[in-house]
Protein backbone atom coordinates (compact mmCIF):
# COMPACT_ATOMS: atom_id res chain seq x y z
CA UNK A 1 0.00 0.00 0.00
CA UNK A 2 1.24 3.21 -0.60
CA UNK A 3 1.75 5.35 1.60
CA UNK A 4 -0.87 8.04 0.37
CA UNK A 5 -3.35 5.38 0.38
CA UNK A 6 -2.07 4.67 3.99
CA UNK A 7 -2.80 7.35 5.18
CA UNK A 8 -6.25 8.08 3.52
CA UNK A 9 -7.32 4.60 4.93
CA UNK A 10 -5.84 5.64 7.90
CA UNK A 11 -8.38 8.44 8.65
CA UNK A 12 -11.60 6.84 7.44
CA UNK A 13 -10.63 3.41 9.73
CA UNK A 14 -9.48 5.25 12.47
CA UNK A 15 -11.57 8.02 12.60
CA UNK A 16 -14.49 7.62 10.55
CA UNK A 17 -15.21 3.78 11.01
CA UNK A 18 -14.10 4.21 14.71
CA UNK A 19 -11.85 0.43 13.91
CA UNK A 20 -9.65 0.67 17.16
CA UNK A 21 -8.12 -2.84 15.66
CA UNK A 22 -6.99 -0.97 12.29
CA UNK A 23 -4.66 1.11 14.73
CA UNK A 24 -3.19 -2.48 16.22
CA UNK A 25 -2.58 -3.68 13.04
CA UNK A 26 -0.85 -0.51 11.41
CA UNK A 27 0.56 0.98 13.82
CA UNK A 28 4.31 0.12 14.58
CA UNK A 29 5.02 -0.75 18.51
CA UNK A 30 7.37 1.87 18.60
CA UNK A 31 5.69 4.54 16.57
CA UNK A 32 5.74 7.84 18.63
CA UNK A 33 3.15 10.43 18.12
CA UNK A 34 3.70 14.04 18.57
CA UNK A 35 1.17 17.14 19.15
CA UNK A 36 -1.85 15.09 20.22
CA UNK A 37 -1.51 15.81 23.88
CA UNK A 38 1.57 17.05 26.47
CA UNK A 39 2.82 13.80 26.48
CA UNK A 40 3.37 11.99 23.32
CA UNK A 41 1.33 8.89 22.79
CA UNK A 42 3.80 6.03 22.31
CA UNK A 43 2.53 2.74 20.22
CA UNK A 44 -0.88 1.26 19.55
CA UNK A 45 -2.13 1.24 23.13
CA UNK A 46 -1.37 4.71 24.66
CA UNK A 47 -2.97 5.78 20.70
CA UNK A 48 -5.93 3.92 20.86
CA UNK A 49 -6.77 5.25 24.63
CA UNK A 50 -6.45 8.83 22.54
CA UNK A 51 -8.52 7.58 19.67
CA UNK A 52 -11.15 6.60 22.33
CA UNK A 53 -11.42 10.28 24.36
CA UNK A 54 -11.57 12.04 21.47
CA UNK A 55 -13.92 9.69 19.85
CA UNK A 56 -16.22 10.24 23.24
CA UNK A 57 -15.58 13.75 23.11
CA UNK A 58 -16.62 15.10 19.21
CA UNK A 59 -19.55 13.27 18.58
CA UNK A 60 -20.32 12.40 14.99
CA UNK A 61 -16.62 13.26 14.10
CA UNK A 62 -16.37 12.71 10.05
CA UNK A 63 -12.89 13.19 8.76
CA UNK A 64 -12.30 14.02 4.72
CA UNK A 65 -9.02 14.00 3.41
CA UNK A 66 -9.15 17.24 0.74
CA UNK A 67 -5.48 16.94 -0.54
CA UNK A 68 -2.90 14.94 -0.48
CA UNK A 69 0.86 14.69 -1.63
CA UNK A 70 3.14 11.92 -1.80
CA UNK A 71 6.68 11.95 -1.86
CA UNK A 72 8.69 8.69 -1.87
CA UNK A 73 8.06 7.05 1.53
CA UNK A 74 6.16 10.13 2.68
CA UNK A 75 2.93 11.27 2.40
CA UNK A 76 0.86 14.54 3.71
CA UNK A 77 -2.68 15.56 3.47
CA UNK A 78 -5.00 18.34 4.44
CA UNK A 79 -7.82 17.22 6.44
CA UNK A 80 -11.48 17.96 7.14
CA UNK A 81 -12.70 17.50 10.93
CA UNK A 82 -16.72 17.75 11.54
CA UNK A 83 -18.34 16.99 14.46
CA UNK A 84 -19.78 18.39 17.73
CA UNK A 85 -17.92 18.74 21.11
CA UNK A 86 -19.69 17.86 24.25
CA UNK A 87 -19.34 19.31 27.35
CA UNK A 88 -21.52 17.92 30.21
CA UNK A 89 -23.70 16.36 27.66
CA UNK A 90 -24.24 19.84 26.05
CA UNK A 91 -23.12 20.95 22.50
CA UNK A 92 -20.84 23.44 23.08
Amino acid sequence: MTPDKLSKTWFENVWNKKRESFIHKHMHKNCIVHGLTESAPSGPNAFAEFQKVLLSTIKDMKVTVMDSLECGNKAMGICRVNGRYYRNDQII
